[in-house]
């Protein structure tokens, strides 16, 4: 098979990082407005509900079954076999969620419309085939289904909302766009594999791997989720939700511009696993760490320095404590960019998944027990808290398990410049805060002022990456 090139597969997967980082800020300012963020909390807790029903019938499956896909790029015959394998496994499970689900539904929910209408993204999880094309590595193909939808989504929330009560129809939008995309992989399949006899079909096989899969799969939840579920239960209005959901919904979408690099980098491992091929899998992951680095600490404290004078334009009145939270929330950037390479770019593709089971299981206690102590004094705040806290006790214990397979202590000899060059861009920041009035135009100054600083700053400290970047437009403006 010849090798799809990292650099073309990155680039596909960050244009639509870029289009998914510029969605929400489309959409937000005109959302939250429209809605207001008690609407918008209703929404984000029944989500919260659903999403563990959404986890038992992808049931582990979603990057085993990329890992799988990568063992077999060579060979189409087993390629074919594994896929319906894993596609009827993914089909069971989501029916028995279905049915578990509108029955509690039926018993639990006090908005039942709202419950019903979430529901799809269950039926989304077993006509979903993405993981095929991942492990193919067809980004390509992935970015345009992706970017098609996204654009399909801003149209309509901007065609369809209109007031308060629309919650409902932008619950449908949300909702319907999994299941869309999900249909519009489905005629491509024959390229990549071919049909066989239902006979021949095994979804249990490998049953117990999957389901050691689904176990951090849980635990990643209670992190991820489980803090808005107990946010709902914990407070009288789903306002403190609407406070939570937007906030997270902003750090995590910056965020995606660090784990882009590991979404095309887990077949890529997988298939160097297979080959034995481990100094290139040392190598790789040594430059996934710096790059987690290298834009995780700028995100991270850029979002603390203009979060003041981004929220009163952006989120609109009653939003405030939108600023507060996305000053917590931006440490995620680098928690979860460091624990998304160590676990799901490593881990996983090596087969070690029960020492990622095992970091997710102790971040999930640490969740759980910090929310009960912190969200009942602090709401949404204290949610922000231990999730942070959290993530960073994952990237903890998974460190200690990868120590010893490649030398960590060059990426800590670059955390200093990383971090140095982000407390100046803050500092900066915090002056131009101080300033300038909230406003579009003044957070767009900020934000590119801010860059520029921290360019500037790691230019001067002679930071490797930069100089490769420098070199490759050079070459560019040269060939031009």
């Amino acid at each position: 098979m010849e090798m799809k090139s990292i650099k073309k597969n990155y680039f596909y997967n960050l244009l639509y990082q870029i289009l998914a980082l510029l969605a929400p800020l489309i959409t937000t300012p005109y959302v939250s407005r429209t809605l207001g963020a008690e609407a918008i909390g209703e929404y984000s807790y029944s989500y919260s509900i659903v999403y563990y029903f959404m986890l038992a019938a992808i049931l582990g499956t979603a990057t085993y079954a990329e890992r799988e896909v990568s063992f077999c790029q060579d060979n189409r015959k087993k390629r074919s076999k594994r896929f319906w394998d894993l596609f009827f496994l993914r089909n069971i499970t989501s029916f028995t969620s279905i049915a578990l689900y509108v029955v509690i539904v039926g018993f639990c929910f006090k908005n039942k419309l709202m419950a019903m209408i979430v529901a799809l993204n269950i039926i989304s999880v077993g006509l979903d085939t993405v993981w095929l094309f991942q492990g193919m590595e067809e980004f390509g193909r992935i970015t345009f289904r992706d970017t098609c939808i996204k654009i399909l989504t801003i149209v309509s929330i901007f065609f369809f909302i209109k007031r308060p009560i629309d919650i409902y129809l932008y619950a449908l939008i949300m909702s319907l766009s999994p299941v869309i995309s999900a249909v519009f992989l489905l005629p491509f399949l024959h390229h990549y594999i071919d049909k066989i006899e239902v006979k021949e079909v095994q979804p249990f096989y490998d049953f117990k791997n999957i389901v050691g899969l689904f176990i951090p799969t849980i635990a990643i939840s209670v992190y991820a989720v489980l803090d808005k579920t107990m946010l709902g239960m914990f407070t009288t209005t789903k306002i403190e939700n609407g406070y939570y959901e937007q906030a997270t919904k902003l750090s995590k979408t910056a965020l995606t511009v660090v784990t882009s690099l590991g979404t095309v980098m887990i077949p890529r491992i997988s298939y160097y696993f297979e080959k034995k091929q481990t100094k290139l899998i040392n190598e790789y992951m040594l430059k996934s760490y710096q790059f987690a680095l290298l834009l995780g600490f700028p995100i991270c404290f850029g979002l603390i320095g203009v979060s003041n004078n981004l929220v009163p334009w952006f989120y609109g009145a009653g939003f405030d404590k939108v600023a507060v939270l996305l000053k917590v929330s931006g440490f995620l950037v680098i928690a979860i960019g460091l624990s998304n390479i160590t676990g799901l770019q490593y881990l996983v593709p090596t087969k070690q998944q029960n020492k990622l089971t095992k970091s997710v299981c102790v971040g999930a206690i640490v969740n759980i027990i910090l929310n009960t102590i912190l969200i009942p004094k602090w709401y949404s705040v204290g949610a922000a808290v231990a999730s942070v806290i959290a993530e960073f006790s994952v990237t903890f214990v998974q460190f200690t398990y990868v120590k010893n397979q490649f030398d960590l202590k060059q990426i800590a000899k670059i955390v200093p410049r990383y971090f140095i060059a982000s407390m100046v861009m803050m500092l900066v920041l915090r002056v131009e805060d101080i300033v300038l009035q909230s406003g579009i135009f003044n957070t767009i100054l900020m934000v590119v002022s801010g860059a520029i600083t921290y360019f500037v700053i790691l230019f001067i400290l002679k930071d490797k990456f930069v100089f490769e970047a420098l070199n490759i437009i050079k070459k560019k403006i040269r060939k031009g």
